[in-house]
């Protein structure tokens, strides 16, 4: 993909990832199940299941420069620890279709490690 695409795809990606959190947080969403697919995974490419939730795409859109705000890599990683930790992402997966609460546990739980791994590396 030529660099300005990716660029785009990039600015795209943190753009859906957003909106998605706020469609979680609304009132309008909350008695909706949240399906697999309509998680904000903190991707580039949109996963089709727990397997393609992998350390590098989680690493590769954590630390794009391409988000939205502006903000720095640091900011990104706490604000991103914020959303996905237990307790917190928690009131989400009460609201996930039974038949697709394991899988997000397992990708909510790759998610976690990787941005533990991110923080650490940043000196959190």
């Amino acid at each position: 993909m030529e660099a300005e695409t990716r660029r785009k795809h990039e600015h795209e990606a943190w753009c859906r990832y957003e909106r998605r959190w706020r469609e979680i947080k609304s009132e309008s969403v909350r008695a909706t199940p949240l399906r697999f697919a309509r998680v904000p995974w903190p991707m580039v490419d949109e996963p089709r299941g727990v397997d393609d939730i992998t350390e590098s795409s989680v690493r590769e859109f954590i630390i794009s420069p391409e988000h939205p705000e502006g903000a720095s890599r640091r900011d990104r990683i706490r604000a991103a620890l914020r959303r996905w930790h237990p307790d917190k992402f928690g009131r989400h997966l009460a609201k996930v279709l039974p038949s697709e609460r394991r899988p997000v546990e397992e990708a909510v739980g790759t998610v976690v490690r990787v941005l533990n791994a991110l923080a650490a590396e940043e000196g959190h």
